[in-house]
């Protein structure tokens, strides 16, 4: 019953201003959330911190594009199992409706962190720039645009 109610709850079209939680790990994840973790935006990609550490600490992207995944999740504990090396039984993520960007500019600057030598074993301060994204309801088809969201994180292999 409650992923019914969910699927039929619009995306606020200012969902993101509640985003202020940010996090990010791995090689890369980066999310931001709202505070009851029930509205999640989540990038991954695959490589960029092991491309910061050979010197391309700058990427652009026009999306949609295959080598990212940009989407607005609604449910209930949405980020509870993100970038945490501890499972907790029963504190999975309810996900009720997925966004998928299907329009827009998404920019990471990224800046290697640690000792160069053992890099990329190591982290990176990454900063994610969004533009007139568009996200699609997986589910409906309806719209809603982002015009700018900046999230600051690190990311990498962190321990925790």
């Amino acid at each position: 019953m409650f992923l019914v109610l969910l699927a039929c709850i619009p995306l606020d079209v200012d969902f993101a201003k509640s985003l202020t939680e940010v996090n990010g790990c791995a090689d890369i994840k980066i999310y931001a959330n709202n505070a009851e973790s029930t509205v999640a935006l989540f990038f991954e990609s695959e490589g960029l911190v092991t491309a910061a550490c050979a010197g391309e600490n700058t990427h652009a992207w026009d999306l949609p594009e295959a080598s990212v995944s940009l989407y607005v999740q609604q449910g209930s504990r949405l980020t509870s199992q993100s970038c945490t090396d501890v499972y907790v039984s029963g504190e999975e993520p309810v996900v009720g409706r997925t966004w998928t960007a299907t329009s827009g500019r998404a920019g990471l600057d990224l800046v290697p962190g640690g000792d160069p030598d053992t890099c990329p074993e190591a982290h990176a301060e990454a900063t994610l720039n969004l533009t007139g994204i568009t996200f699609t309801a997986d589910d409906s088809g309806e719209e809603v645009t982002v015009d700018a969201f900046t999230m600051e994180t690190s990311v990498g292999w962190l321990p925790g």
